[in-house]
C-alpha cells in the first residue's frame, strides 16, 4: 500500500513538472516574444507609459501576417495614446507571407533582424524618423528590389541588407556617413552605386559580390575604404578612387575580374595585401610616386596589367605581389627596395629584363621562378644571402644560360665566384655610374580622360581627371591633372 502511494505521489508530482515545464515552454517570454498588448493583428511592446512610446514586437505566430502590414504610427492601449518609435528586433524575421510593410514616420529605430529572411518582401520605406538600422534588419529579403534610406541614418549597421539578391536600386540618405560590414554584399541585381558626400567610410565587405555591380561614383570626402570592400563584384569596369581616401584595404577590390581602370589617391603609401589580386583585365593603373610597400598578392594575376613604374621611395615587395601578371616585360626596381618576397614575379611569362637595385638585403626562393629572364641589370656591390637549389632557388636553371647578367663595374670576379651567381654563364662588367639615356620620342595616338564617377570624355573635364594616353609603339600612360 505504502508503494502504491509512493508511486501515485511520484506520478502526480511529475504531471505536475510537466504541467509546469509546457506553461513555461508555452509562455510568450520564454519563447522569446515578449508582448505587452495586441492591436489590430499587430504586436506591441511598451517603451515607456509615462512618455507614451512603444515598439512593434515579435507575434506569437509570425507566419499569420500576410501580404502587407501597414504599421501605423500611434496606437490606443490602456485609456492612453501610444506613440510607435521602434521596431523590435526579430519583430517580423522569417515571415515567408509579407510582401509588402509600411512604416509610418514615427519610428526611428528598427531592430537587428527585424525583417531578416522576409523572402517575399518586395517592397519597404525607411522613413527620414528612423535614426537606427541595425545588423541584418533586412538580411536575405531575396524578393526586395528597391530601397531608399532616409537622411537621418547615420550608420547602416552590418550585413543590413546583406543576401537581398534582387535589390535593383539602391537611394542612401545624405546623412550616412558608415556603412558597415557586409552590408549590401550579395545584393547581386545592383548595377550603380552613388556615395553621397555624406559617406566617410566603407567597412569590410560592404558592397562585396555584387556580382552585376558595374558602376561606383565614389563621393570625395571617403576617407576609408576597408576589407574586401568590393570583393568578387565582377562586373565592376572603374574605380577612381578619390583623393580623399587615406586608408585602402587589404583584398578591396580583388577578384574583381572586368575591371579594366583604376587610380590610387596619393595619400595612399601602402598597397595592401590582395588589393588588385585576380582584376584579370586591368589595363590602366595610376599609382601615387609615395607608395613604399607593396603587399602580398596584392596584383597576383592582373594578365593585362603592364609596365608599372616603381616609386623612388619603394622599400618593400611582398611574396606573389606580381606573380602571374603575364603582360609584364620589365622590372625596374628603385634603389630603395630592400626585400622582395617569395614568388614575388613569378610566372611572369613576358618578363624579361629586371633591375636588382644595391638597396636590396635579402632574396627569397622562386622570386623570378617561370619568367623568360634575358637581362638582368644587378647594381649589388655586396651579396646578400640567397637560398640553395635545394632550398628553392631565386633563379631557375634557364636563366644561368638564357640570361646575362651585368654587374657594377670591378666586381666581376666577386660574383663569379659566389654561390648561383657563379652559375650565370654570361657575367660582364657595367659602368652604371656612366650611364647616358637615350629618349625615343614617341607619338600619342590616343587620349581621354575619366572623371571622378569613371565617366569618360574625349575633353578634360572641369576639376579632377585622369588622363589616359596610347603611344605608337603600344605603350600608355596614366596621369592625374586638374582642370
Amino acid at each position: 500500500m505504502n508503494r502504491l502511494c509512493s508511486i501515485d505521489m511520484n506520478t502526480r508530482k511529475f504531471n505536475i513538472r510537466l504541467v509546469l515545464i509546457l506553461a513555461v515552454l508555452l509562455h510568450p517570454a520564454m519563447r522569446g516574444v515578449a508582448y505587452d498588448f495586441e492591436s489590430e493583428g499587430i504586436y506591441f511592446r511598451i517603451i515607456n507609459y509615462n512618455i507614451g512610446t512603444v515598439a512593434v514586437t515579435q507575434a506569437e505566430n509570425l507566419q499569420m501576417y500576410s501580404d502587407t502590414i501597414n504599421i501605423p504610427s500611434f496606437v490606443e492601449y490602456d485609456g492612453k495614446h501610444f506613440i510607435i518609435t521602434e521596431i523590435d528586433g526579430f519583430a517580423f524575421a522569417v515571415c515567408h507571407g509579407l510582401k509588402k510593410v509600411i512604416i509610418p514616420g514615427s519610428v526611428e529605430k528598427i531592430g537587428n533582424d527585424a525583417f531578416r529572411d522576409c523572402d517575399n518582401l518586395m517592397s519597404a520605406n525607411i522613413p527620414n524618423s528612423v535614426k537606427t538600422l541595425s545588423e541584418r534588419a533586412f538580411m536575405n529579403c531575396t524578393a526586395l528590389t528597391n530601397i531608399k534610406i532616409g537622411d537621418s541614418v547615420n550608420y547602416i549597421d552590418e550585413r543590413a541588407f546583406s543576401g537581398c539578391s534582387s535589390l535593383g536600386t539602391l537611394d542612401l540618405g545624405n546623412g550616412v556617413e558608415d556603412i558597415g560590414a557586409y552590408a549590401f554584399s550579395g545584393c547581386n541585381a545592383l548595377e550603380e552605386l552613388t556615395l553621397p558626400q555624406s559617406v566617410k567610410r566603407l567597412e569590410s565587405g560592404a558592397f562585396s559580390v555584387c556580382s552585376k555591380l558595374s558602376n561606383v561614383n565614389f563621393n570625395y570626402g571617403l576617407e576609408i575604404i576597408e576589407n574586401y570592400a568590393f570583393n568578387r563584384c565582377t562586373s565592376l569596369l572603374c574605380a577612381i578612387i578619390p583623393e580623399s581616401v587615406t586608408s585602402l584595404g587589404s583584398g578591396a577590390f580583388s577578384y574583381c575580374t572586368n575591371l579594366e581602370q583604376a587610380s590610387i589617391p596619393a595619400g595612399i603609401t601602402v598597397i595592401e595585401s590582395s588589393l588588385f589580386r585576380y582584376c584579370e583585365n586591368l589595363t590602366q593603373l595610376s599609382l601615387p610616386e609615395g607608395i613604399t610597400s607593396i603587399g602580398a598578392n596584392a596584383f597576383e594575376r592582373c594578365l593585362l596589367l603592364p609596365d608599372i613604374p616603381f616609386g623612388e621611395v619603394l622599400r618593400d615587395v611582398g611574396q606573389q605581389a606580381f606573380k602571374n601578371c603575364a603582360s609584364f616585360t620589365q622590372a625596374m626596381l628603385p634603389n630603395t627596395v630592400q626585400s622582395i618576397g617569395y614568388e614575388a614575379f613569378a610566372g611572369c611569362e613576358h618578363l624579361e629584363v629586371i633591375s636588382i637595385p644595391a638597396s636590396l638585403k635579402a632574396m627569397t626562393t622562386r622570386n623570378f621562378s617561370f619568367c623568360p629572364l634575358k637581362t638582368i641589370y644587378s647594381h649589388l656591390t655586396s651579396l646578400p644571402t640567397l637560398p640553395s637549389w635545394n632550398q628553392g632557388a631565386v633563379f631557375d636553371q634557364q636563366h644561368f644560360t638564357d640570361a646575362t647578367l651585368y654587374v657594377p663595374k670591378g666586381r666581376k670576379q666577386l660574383f663569379s665566384t659566389a654561390e648561383v651567381w657563379k652559375n650565370f654563364v654570361d657575367i660582364q662588367e657595367m659602368d652604371y655610374d656612366n650611364i647616358t639615356t637615350t629618349v625615343v620620342d614617341r607619338e600619342v595616338t590616343s587620349v581621354y580622360y575619366l572623371n571622378a564617377h569613371g565617366t569618360v570624355s574625349d575633353v578634360p573635364f572641369k576639376g579632377f581627371n585622369i588622363c589616359v594616353k596610347t603611344y605608337n609603339d603600344g605603350s600608355s600612360s596614366v596621369e592625374k591633372i586638374n582642370k
